[in-house]
Order: structure tokens, then sequence, then C-alpha cells
């Protein structure tokens, strides 16, 4: 019993470190940058074998790298989307959660969050662009509601 045990926990720890040594962003090369009502819009479709975090991942690197920490970025996953606001964007009240709530809804998903991060599932992937399309003239009609 004691040997299965320590064969337990040594997997358990290559696994971890597996988890480690993998690659640790997700690339965002193939992001689109918008203008949505004079904010930068950045988003993102993955595909494959994407999880939560790495959503999650791609969302961070969008905003901090991409948008340099102004604007909206939003990341649809398979199952999973992220959606984060910074700078210019979340002063003139652009909100993260209710974003993701819209677009997660149009999937047939749920979510919600913070002003600066949202978090959400999506139903049917197939619509993920037209979660998409919400998001941008969501963005667009606050940024005019804004000004």
């Amino acid at each position: 019993m004691a040997a299965l045990q320590e064969q337990v926990r040594k997997l358990s720890r290559e696994v971890t470190h597996s988890r480690q040594a993998g690659p640790s962003s997700v690339a965002t090369d193939a992001a689109i940058i918008e203008d949505a009502g004079g904010v930068p819009f950045a988003h993102l479709l993955l595909d494959g074998d994407v999880d939560a975090d790495r959503v999650s991942q791609a969302g961070d690197q969008l905003l901090a790298v991409r948008l340099h920490g102004d604007g909206v970025a939003a990341v649809l996953g398979p199952a999973t989307l992220v959606v984060k606001v910074g700078g210019h964007a979340l002063e003139a009240g652009v909100h993260a959660g209710t974003l993701v709530t819209s677009a997660a809804r149009i999937t047939g998903g749920k979510g919600g969050g913070r002003p600066d991060l949202g978090r959400g599932k999506v139903g049917d992937p197939a619509k993920r662009e037209a979660a998409v399309s919400v998001l941008r003239d969501a963005i667009t009609e606050t940024m005019g509601h804004a000004a």
C-alpha cells in the first residue's frame, strides 16, 4: 500500500512539473484589434484543447501587451470566455462583468464579474462570433454615453 501511495505522489509531482514546464502563455498574434467607440477592442477566438487558465492567460496578455493596459480584451475559448477592461474604457464605465453576461448569454452560457474582469461559460462555440458582435456593440454604446 505504501508503494502505491508513493507512486501516486510521484505521478502527481510529474503532472505538476509538466504543467509548469509547458508553454506559459497562449499566442495572441491572431487577435483582431479594432476601434469600438473610441477605445481599442482586441478579441481572439481560441479553438482546440484550451482550458480556462489558458483563456485567462490570453486575456491578460492581450490587455497588457497588445493593448498596453488601455482598452477591452476578450478571449473566447471553446468552453470559456474572459473579458478584461483597463485604462480609458474602465474609467468611462465599460464593465467587464456586464459584457461577459451579455456575451455568454448569446452562446447559451452564463457569466459575470467585476468592472475590470469578467468570466463565463460558452454554451455553443459556434455562436462565439455573435458574442464578439454583442461585445463590440455594448462597448461602443457605453463609450457613446460616456462622451
